[in-house]
């Protein structure tokens, strides 16, 4: 017999387990609109601009819309003057409906990409971009018109059936896990694509929805199917290759005799939802939403358990059973002999190395020439790290995926571990430092290119590299060395050390060239006294996971394969040439238009979308 108390307590038992991550799932329901919408009205109160979509489609189709086409034909054309009357004449010759004045501040910050970003989501910008950007491909408005519905129209289905409908069934399985397993990894949002099932459990979601809808056209239809189809997305992620209508039939047989129960078990959550209403949502995000997602996570095992009691037909093909009991020990050391394996290798012993160059090693990972017990380290620490991720899975912690009746295919199950921890010679470290110096130069020349329009030499040496791209490289490779087994660690550290070296790096500059910056990060979100700011710091963090989880293993890789003879003179001429520029350099700078000071003659593409 059904208990409501039994269940909710339950419910509350694994909610503790996995409050944050379930918080997560919830969350992400409401911002992509499947579920709780509600629960995040408290931050929509700042966007009172936002366009809709019909203001674009209607604006199109009445009014020119000044886009990125009218600045690339100036362009092209040599008759974009360099003033500001350039963009006044531009304007002059457009009609630009009020309502589309952009906010063009993000929390009173009016620079960089995080509030271009969200200007552009806000305040409907990025539908008139791509409005303009097609009008320039077709230039028929009428044509432009069309072509804009459509693809609005095949994106919006595409992205309903593929992402939304799937990630209800998604959550369902984080949900079914969590009732009786400690661990639950972030991969399990990606669970149908392990196991090559997305698009039919995309299509048995859509058939759901589809059939809701017609259901929903009658008196009491719609009502009655919703129940009928409440075991729909939890059969989805127990069984994701079951076929649409077997999972529909199957979910109807289920809930017989269980609707009016549900409903029931619905109202009894009025409480918190009328709290929810008070609070503006927020006690909803933080509690409600994700106890309630608990709680009826239960009551399908509880009409799961009743349906296997009466054996109704197709019971049996909701045969996870280690999704609703751990296994033994036993079966789990058979299952992953190969994971209790490696755990009980040793790690080779390195202490030959002594003195300064064995604590270098140790602390930094740097070794002065890669030989065979590198070799041997990094075979062996490849190992741990294949054991350390199947830990959790091996000990009955999380759900071990061998056992599933979908299992994935080992080879996919090959990416689940990097070869990232290694020891990096010294000529590796001096060839990797000019990459990332030359990669960070090619990325600010280009970003200045695709903002003004202009080719500008950037940095304050001469030559194609930015030192601080490099030895921001090279230290996140080395000082956060012992950081690389866990990747939030990492990527904090990234970001600190980042910081420092960018904020002393400012400092150095300005006094050593009595004042003069080469950035400034005034005016962006979070910055100090604009030498760093947060959502550099933020790309400094990503490209240091990475560097050290990508780039650098794979550059190291193809470094290796290089002739020790051609290798270092290769390493020398770089570093005399590199040293002769920053001599030179230190006294006659790289300065300029674009370098050291704004380009206030040439106004830029973005800024020029914002004034339209």
């Amino acid at each position: 017999m059904f208990k409501r108390k039994d269940t909710k307590r339950l419910a509350k038992t694994a909610l503790k387990k996995h409050y944050l991550i379930y918080v997560i799932v919830c969350s992400i329901s409401a911002i992509l609109g499947i579920q709780y919408v509600s629960s995040i009205d408290i931050f929509k109160m700042g966007f009172n601009n936002l366009r809709s979509y019909s203001d674009v489609v209607d604006s199109g189709t009445t009014t020119e819309i000044p886009g990125i086409s009218d600045v690339w034909s100036l362009l092209a054309r040599g008759e974009f003057e360099k003033s500001q009357d350039a963009s006044k004449q531009l304007l002059e010759n457009k009609t630009q409906p009020k309502k589309y004045a952009f906010m063009d501040k993000t929390f009173g910050r009016s620079k960089g990409v995080l509030s271009h970003v969200v200007n552009q989501l806000s305040s409907g910008a990025i539908l008139i971009t791509a409005y303009s950007s097609i009008q320039f491909i077709v230039v028929s408005r009428s044509v432009t018109t069309a072509v804009f519905i459509a693809l609005s129209f095949f994106t919006v289905l595409f992205i309903w059936i593929f992402i939304l409908n799937v990630y209800k069934a998604a959550a369902k399985r984080i949900f079914l896990e969590g009732r009786i397993y400690s661990r639950v990894p972030a991969s399990k949002f990606m669970f149908f694509m392990k196991v090559k099932k997305w698009i039919n459990a995309s299509l048995t979601m859509l058939l759901t929805t589809v059939y809701k809808t017609l259901w929903s056209l009658t008196i009491i239809g719609g009502f009655i199917k919703e129940c009928s189809y409440f075991c729909v997305p939890y059969i989805v992620a127990e069984n994701p290759g079951i076929s649409p209508n077997q999972a529909i039939t199957l979910s109807r047989k289920m809930m017989r005799g269980h609707k009016w129960e549900y409903f029931v078990f619905q109202l009894s959550f009025t409480g918190w939802k009328l709290l929810g209403f008070l609070t503006i949502g927020l006690s909803d995000l933080l509690f409600a939403n994700p106890y309630m997602e608990t709680a009826f996570c239960e009551y399908f095992i509880y009409v799961r358990s009743l349906a296997k009691e009466n054996n109704i037909e197709n019971i049996d093909l909701l045969n996870d059973t280690f999704l609703y009991e751990i296994p033994d020990s036993q079966l789990l050391r058979e299952t992953y002999s190969d994971v209790w394996h490696l755990r009980s290798m040793p790690t080779p012993d390195l202490s030959h190395r002594k003195g300064i160059l064995g604590k270098i090693l140790d602390f930094f990972g740097i070794t002065l020439a890669y030989g065979k017990r590198d070799a041997e380290y990094e075979k062996s620490v490849k190992c741990s790290v294949k054991a350390e991720h199947f830990k959790n899975v091996s000990e009955g912690l999380s759900y071990p995926s061998r056992l599933s009746p979908f299992h994935p295919e080992e080879s996919r199950q090959r990416l689940e571990y990097v070869h990232y921890l290694r020891h990096y010679s010294v000529t590796s470290l001096v060839l990797m430092f000019f990459i990332f110096a030359f990669a960070g130069w090619i990325w600010e020349v280009m970003l200045h290119f695709i903002t003004s329009g202009k080719f500008v030499n950037r940095g304050v040496l001469h030559g194609p590299w930015l030192p601080i791209y490099g030895c921001g490289g090279i230290l996140i490779l080395t000082v956060l060395n012992k950081c690389r087994k866990k990747p939030v660690m990492q990527f904090v550290s990234a970001v600190v050390l980042c910081g420092i070296v960018e904020y002393s790096t400012s400092v150095y500059l300005e006094y050593a060239n009595n004042g003069q910056k080469w950035w400034d990060y005034s005016g962006y979100f979070l910055n100090i006294n604009g030498r760093i700011c947060a959502e550099g710091l933020f790309v400094f963090g990503m490209g240091g996971l990475i560097i050290v989880y990508f780039a650098a293993p794979l550059l190291d890789n193809l470094i290796r394969k290089i002739r020790t003879k051609l290798l270092i003179p290769l390493c020398a001429a770089l570093l005399i040439i590199f040293l002769c520029d920053t001599v030179y350099s230190s006294k006659y700078p790289n300065t300029g238009e674009g370098i050291t000071k704004a380009n206030t003659e040439i106004i830029s593409i973005e800024s020029w979308r914002h004034k339209c």
